[in-house]
């Protein structure tokens, strides 16, 4: 593509929206509860008026504003979250909601990795 548009990598890059996102998180929990608690995070978000779910292997929880991505891993006892948005505010915003989500079910100890991403204080 390079040579037949004589662009530079760094101008076709333009084309393509900046997104900001969050690193892979993953939370210890139980491996009795993993399964569990992203039930109950699929109940809850579903209730959520602009939330649109994908629950395949987990959950895919689109909002206006951004994503988020929570699963139970098949090999250790954590749950595994990445996020993304098209703002750094979106993105906290996603990562807040997660969070309450979440916090019924999770220590602060096991909460503090994503309170960290989000900046939730």
């Amino acid at each position: 593509i390079i040579p037949q548009t004589h662009t530079s990598l760094s101008e076709l890059l333009t084309i393509f929206p900046h997104k900001f996102s969050s690193r892979e998180l993953r939370l210890p929990v139980p491996e009795e509860k993993k399964h569990p608690i992203v039930q109950e995070l699929k109940d809850y978000f579903s209730t959520l008026p602009d939330a649109s779910l994908i629950t395949i292997d987990g959950i895919r929880v689109s909002f206006p504003f951004g994503w988020g991505i929570i699963r139970a891993s098949n090999t250790q006892a954590v749950l595994s979250m990445r996020f993304e948005s098209d703002t750094s505010d979106g993105l906290k915003k996603v990562i807040s909601l997660f969070y309450t989500a979440l916090k019924p079910y999770l220590s602060s100890n096991n909460l503090q990795e994503l309170a960290d991403e989000g900046k939730i204080a």
